[in-house]
């Protein structure tokens, strides 16, 4: 079973092979409506999970779900100071 994520508590995309074939679920982070503002992004999801189905993809490697305790661990790298500007008011766009 190969699963893909958005973040770790959530499973995006599960895959198990059955026989010769593959089933894909997808979870509830598929939106059609014409108003989805990740159409785009949706799409080509999905046309590329299509061509992965159908063997048009290759060299995919599986990653599967560790369900091991989550660490955080340092990093010990020095990073350069960045200037953060102060938040000012947003202008909204009238649309009527």
């Amino acid at each position: 079973m190969d699963l893909y994520n958005l973040s770790w508590q959530n499973k995006l995309v599960l895959e198990y092979q059955l026989g010769k074939g593959k089933i894909i679920a997808v979870g509830a982070y598929s939106y059609f409506a014409a108003e989805n503002f990740n159409s785009l992004q949706l799409h080509k999801f999905y046309r590329n999970l299509f061509d992965y189905c159908a063997g048009q993809i290759k060299g995919v490697e599986p990653y599967y779900w560790n369900y091991n305790i989550q660490k955080v661990l340092s990093l010990d790298r020095q990073f350069s100071k960045i200037e953060i500007l102060p938040a000012s008011n947003w202008e909204l766009p009238n649309y009527h």
